[in-house]
């Protein structure tokens, strides 16, 4: 008998395991498994629509603590803390930062422990909580919203004292981090290919690659551009199903986005492989400069996929891919395009990339990316300094889906929001006959560090004559100057992009501040220079003009013999006292934050409410005519989220449970510490 109760002792692993009764039964399977740095790991399940079940490891014998942070920060963040102190007893804390101080204990705990286990290699706790605790004041909602997830661990245990009250030691600089993710929505369902140990052996990997870059360091900002061609071009259809990134370990903090470019070219212009076949030997050079090939910027326009900072790749659904080839609809050259964001002006070398995955396979759809975003490059896309909620807007409009979306409709299967350094809100609406329907997307906790595309669940339908708009909201409050559309991390941009099957001929949709509005609401009646005419400006489309203009801010802000925006091109002509000014130097001087911004304010109520410029465009830029491209912002019936029946629900349990405090316990059976020690001895023999 004693023989098998010591056989039960040893397979604990020795370690001190604590179980509650709401272990669950059978493994779990866990829907991301995240290594934060060698101390920390996270991993969790979110398929349980009312909780998130999270287990967290270090390699520790105090505490482990994980925080949830609205913007990265202890202030406003909802922190789980655990530990097994030296008795076999385990302890769960809910609390609350109201600074960078210790954290607060919550009156009611909305955590719950599932299991919890501490060995001479470290400390592991598994817990679960609801996505919604109801609690407005102290805990911070879980939504498919960015997630800023912060962490620390102690090599001691908090001290509790007979009153309840507990009192944890400092973890220090070096036992704390944090990373960004979504938690609620999905990013992708399948492992990655390369990574799945029972791959489809129809699915191959193309490997895409700078080759030894030099990043140089006069500038914060480089945009490295190169031509290269599918191998996987043959009489059997292949189709991109998805693709991750191979960035430089060195080069992680430097490397801003990459876009993959499709090179369209009409056979009227001799085809792609006439114009492109020549470049593939092209080492590549710096983008949207002098000494790059005018075809590259020509012709290579249109984007299947895009990664941004902090994303992982995209794996695209069982639905569809990407065409390969002009025969199969889809195209054989791309520009791979690079951007690097080099805020410290250091050289370096890179051969950064992405690995694209091909399958031989065919799916049912082919599956296309159309872009919603501001036409940032001619000024119009202007942020004043020091205000906190200005937004920016573009869509397509209901004509532009009426001519583009075929009778039936398209799904919609993922969508990527992207923004600059101030957006602090993004999401891409859908508007139906008047009515708002649930966002396609939405992150109001926005992080320029984590662009990671989301799975739309469950896949939606757009039909010709629906809306797409995509909104961002900007905080400039730490900027003295104006912030312009552009390029540059320091620039701005607002972009939603939407993956959808069929494939359409619309690839993107441009929205700008109609010019006269855009202008007289700065106090400016008229406006002279050369580069009006270049750009099209005033836009007005021309008898059976074929393109739509493109954005010619990569132009203005690489060109390293000219300025850097438009507005330093253009002068003021009208009101006459100001003639010869140029425009970058009147906007810059207007007293923007005096009287609580209201200069600000009024500018901002006349450009949204004022007409804008709409572009419907196909690939390769081919416009989509519309009868109407000067329109209003549209009128609807905003979406209004349905309150969370559950809270009052939870609220009336809480009441009846009064507040007794939050930790809880949960004990080894009567087993000291001392006796586990003789026990783990005995098992190495």
């Amino acid at each position: 008998m004693m023989r098998r109760f010591f056989i039960f002792l040893c397979t604990l692993h020795l370690g001190t395991l604590v179980s509650s009764s709401s272990d669950p039964k059978g493994p779990i399977v866990w829907t991301r498994d995240l290594t934060l740095n060698d101390k920390f790991t996270v991993r969790f399940n979110n398929e349980d629509e009312d909780k998130l079940v999270m287990e967290i490891s270090a390699p520790t014998t105090g505490y482990v603590a994980i925080g949830f942070s609205p913007n990265g920060g202890m202030r406003g963040s909802d922190i789980v803390m655990a530990w097994v102190d030296g008795e076999g007893k385990a302890h769960i804390k809910d609390l609350h930062a109201v600074g960078n101080s210790m954290p607060i204990e919550d009156d009611v705990s909305n955590y719950e422990l599932i299991s919890a286990e501490e060995t001479q290699h470290g400390t592991t706790v598994r817990f679960s909580r609801p996505w919604n605790t109801c609690d407005d004041k102290h805990d911070f909602e879980i939504t498919e919203d960015t997630v800023r997830l912060i962490w620390a661990t102690s090599p001691e245990d908090p001290q509790i004292f007979t009153d309840g009250s507990f009192q944890s030691n400092y973890h220090g600089p070096d036992f704390r981090g944090g990373r960004s993710v979504f938690l609620k929505v999905d990013t992708h369902l399948q492992k990655f290919p390369d990574d799945d140990d029972h791959s489809d052996p129809h699915v191959k990997h193309w490997d895409v690659q700078m080759n030894r870059v030099i990043v140089p360091d006069d500038s914060d900002t480089t945009y490295y551009c190169k031509i290269v061609k599918s191998p996987h071009v043959y009489d059997v259809k292949h189709q991109i199903i998805g693709f991750r990134t191979l960035i430089e370990p060195t080069n992680k903090d430097w490397v801003h986005h990459i876009n993959f470019f499709e090179c369209n070219v009409p056979q009227s212009d001799g085809g792609p492989e006439a114009v492109f076949e020549k470049y593939l030997d092209h080492p590549g050079g710096h983008c949207y400069q002098k000494n790059m090939p005018p075809e590259w910027g020509q012709y290579c326009m249109t984007v299947p996929f895009v990664w941004v900072a902090g994303a992982e790749g995209l794996l695209l659904p069982e639905e569809g891919g990407i065409p390969l080839g002009e025969h199969n609809n889809g195209t054989t050259y791309f520009m791979l395009e690079i951007h690097y964001n080099n805020e410290k002006k250091i050289q370096f070398e890179d051969s950064s990339g992405v690995r694209i995955f091909v399958t031989d396979k065919p799916r049912p759809n082919d599956i296309g990316a159309v872009t919603i975003h501001t036409r940032f490059s001619h000024g119009f896309h202007l942020l004043p300094p020091g205000y906190n909620g200005f937004k920016n807007v573009a869509f397509c409009t209901s004509e532009c889906t009426q001519k583009a979306f075929p009778p039936e409709g398209v799904t919609v299967t993922h969508a990527t929001l992207h923004a600059h350094l101030t957006a602090r809100k993004i999401k891409i609406r859908h508007i139906r006959n008047g009515q708002e329907l649930e966002p396609l997307a939405q992150d109001d906790h926005y992080d320029f560090n984590y662009q990671q595309s989301r799975i739309v669940s469950p896949a939606r339908k757009l039909y010709p004559g629906d809306i797409i708009l995509t909104e961002c909201e900007f905080d400039t409050t730490g900027r003295r100057k104006i912030t312009y559309g552009g390029t540059s991390t320091k620039d701005e941009m607002c972009q939603g992009y939407v993956y959808i099957y069929p494939r359409v001929q619309l690839a993107l949709c441009k929205t700008q501040y109609d010019f006269d509005n855009f202008f007289n609401a700065l106090g400016i009646r008229e406006v002279e220079g050369e580069v009006l005419e270049r750009l099209q400006l005033p836009y007005k489309p021309k008898p059976n003009q074929m393109y739509d203009p493109g954005d010619d801010a990569y132009v203005l802000k690489n060109n390293s013999n000219g300025p850097q925006y438009i507005f330093d091109l253009l002068d003021v002509a009208e009101p006459s006292q100001y003639r010869r000014t140029s425009v970058a130097d009147f906007v810059e001087n207007l007293p923007w934050q005096r009287n609580d911004n209201e200069l600000t304010k009024t500018v901002w109520k006349k450009w949204w409410e004022g007409k804008y410029d709409t572009f419907c465009t196909g690939h390769h830029f081919k416009r989509i005519p519309l009868e109407d491209y000067s329109v209003s912002y549209p009128k609807f019936e905003p979406y209004v989220k349905p309150i969370d029946q559950k809270c009052g629900e939870r609220r009336g349990r809480k009441n009846q449970l009064g507040s007794s405090g939050s930790s809880s316990a949960f004990t080894l059976s009567i087993i000291s510490l001392p006796f586990l020690l003789v026990v783990t001895k005995m098992c190495l023999l």
